[in-house]
């Protein structure tokens, strides 16, 4: 594996990560219902489907998130939840960090690969779509090419509209 599928898999996975961290702050704020119970269920499984046994921090999340569920569904109160939900977003941060100390000790500096707001660079994106990816970005271009024919048309007839209205 290269150093860009390193960071660019790593970035996916911390993303579809936090969504734990999130949906349980959420449900601290939302009385309990037939959907929250859903969203519960979907984030125990996003939690065994995103864990890798090479994760170091992974019973802390899943025993974090096991105890905000269990609090969630007995109805403990909103400052309770807010504390759990508080934690299971500090074990989520743990596995994140660990993971990118991890792709840190195996590839070196990643810094660079990201801008200020933490976003991949543009350039690298491209590098990792355009290998891993090539069919949707053919696609995309297709799309263009059957589009710039009608562009002088619609121009055309927004000027009609424009000087009869």
């Amino acid at each position: 594996m290269t150093k860009l599928e390193a960071v660019m898999l790593t970035k996916r996975a911390n993303n579809r990560l936090k969504i734990v961290g999130d949906t349980c702050y959420h449900l601290t704020r939302s009385k309990p219902s037939p959907e929250n119970y859903k969203q519960l269920k979907s984030v125990l499984a996003r939690i065994d489907r995103e864990l890798k046994s090479k994760d170091v921090f992974r019973e802390e999340l899943t025993e974090a998130v096991t105890i905000f569920c269990d609090a969630y569904k007995q109805g403990e109160n909103e400052e309770n939840l807010r504390v759990l939900s508080s934690k299971v977003y500090e074990a989520v941060r743990n596995v994140q960090h660990q993971r990118w100390i991890s792709v840190k000790k195996k590839h070196g500096k990643v810094s660079h690969y990201f801008n200020r707001f933490g976003q991949v660079r543009k350039h690298y994106r491209q590098r990792f779509y355009l290998k891993y990816e090539p069919e949707r970005l053919k696609n995309d271009n297709e799309y263009a090419k059957n589009i710039i024919p009608y562009i002088p048309i619609l121009v055309v007839a927004g000027l009609v509209y424009w000087l009869f209205s």
